[in-house]
């Protein structure tokens, strides 16, 4: 489990652009008035614990980490699925990031698309000497995901300015 949760970590770190040192961890201690705005976004069960992480950070409240000792697991089995829990939970990431500060996720995919649909171009050009007709389609993808962006981001402005 521990690539899993490193690679969540570091997407949780990004996207939310603070260091969060245990994503996982279940203890928090939060006031009730707090938690009660966020309900919303609140899963029923797995990775409630993250989505309120993420959902207080990014409203920019404070909150602190105290390091606290525990023992190992002396006997039981983990019920997290790693592959299905893991995905649920990057997806959760994902999802309370985008409500918050959209442009994080869309504009690093869009790049990533406007720059590989002009390497994908080049290359054709210079083997083929023509265009590839999918290097425009890659490229207007990205544009308009950039623009699914931007227009996420005018959404969640107004949407975070009205409920505040």
């Amino acid at each position: 489990r521990r690539p899993g949760k490193w690679f969540l970590t570091k997407v949780a770190n990004y996207l939310s652009g603070l260091r969060i040192p245990d994503l996982n961890s279940g203890f928090r201690l939060i006031r009730k008035s707090r938690l009660e705005e966020f309900e919303y976004l609140l899963p029923n069960g797995f990775s409630f614990s993250t989505t309120i992480t993420l959902a207080m950070l990014k409203a920019a409240y404070n909150i602190k980490y105290v390091p606290i000792n525990t023992n190992i697991r002396s006997s039981g089995v983990s019920r997290v699925l790693q592959g299905r829990d893991g995905a649920i939970t990057l997806l959760l990431i994902i999802r309370c990031i985008s409500l918050f500060n959209p442009l994080k996720v869309y504009i690093p995919i869009a790049l990533v698309l406007i720059i590989t649909s002009f390497l994908f171009g080049a290359y054709g050009i210079y083997v083929f000497q023509s265009l590839p007709k999918s290097s425009i389609l890659i490229f207007l993808t990205g544009v308009m995901l950039m623009f699914l962006g931007i227009l996420s981001d005018q959404i969640s402005m107004v949407w975070r300015n009205k409920y505040s």
